[in-house]
């Protein structure tokens, strides 16, 4: 598992170079913070997986929101760009974009003062966060809703699209519909890796068909 998690981000640190060369273009730099994240994502699930104690096991998975709380936010602003949204791209929204990804940082990282996060469901054997608390599940929401309304301004963008962008739009909205379908694969119990979270790698994924569709 760590060896897949290592690969994945080594393949978004690659990809976040390549990004990084073309930074003059609006959306590229979007699409660098949420590599980046991904990359974070990644390496400190990779960590999780190669750590022997509990406690250590415990630091690395909470580590990885460092990654988690950037990609949806990042997802959100770079379709803003792609879907000619420039104008609602102002300093207010990228603070209030922000401020949900500070406050669950913070709260994971206290939970222990007040159990927001977890709610005393936290298991140290536990090879994702996949429950909780209020926080967690506001997190959830808050994250699978800038993803929904993400995949909504693209499919809009695809069926008001002249015929030679469809193809394009048709590939990104192929990228973003992959973290779905890797959390159905979960939910149905037909996961392939048995106790590994498929999304960091999903989303990998997803960061290598933007670029190649773009």
């Amino acid at each position: 598992y760590a060896l897949f998690l290592f690969i994945a981000a080594g393949v978004s640190a690659v990809t976040a170079g390549l990004l990084w060369r073309r930074r003059s273009v609006p959306s590229a730099v979007p699409l660098v913070v949420f590599v980046g994240g991904l990359f974070v994502w990644s390496i400190t699930y990779a960590l999780y997986w190669l750590s022997a104690s509990s406690p250590a096991r415990v630091f690395w998975l909470d580590a990885t929101y460092l990654g988690v709380v950037t990609a949806p936010a990042a997802v959100f602003v770079f379709v803003l760009y792609y879907t000619h949204r420039e104008h609602w791209i102002t300093r207010n929204l990228l603070l209030l974009l922000t401020i949900q990804p500070v406050l669950t940082l913070i709260i994971l990282w206290t939970d222990s003062w007040h159990g927001l996060f977890f709610a005393g469901l936290r298991s140290a054997d536990a090879s994702a966060i996949l429950d909780g608390g209020p926080w967690f599940w506001i997190h959830v929401v808050y994250s699978y809703g800038l993803l929904a309304i993400s995949y909504g301004l693209l499919a809009r963008q695809y069926m008001r699209s002249a015929r030679p962008y469809r193809q394009q739009t048709a590939i990104v909205l192929f990228a973003f519909a992959l973290p779905w379908l890797s959390n159905i694969i979960g939910i149905a119990g037909l996961n392939p890796l048995p106790d590994i979270d498929l999304t960091p790698l999903a989303f990998t994924l997803t960061g290598l068909i933007l670029v190649y569709a773009l």
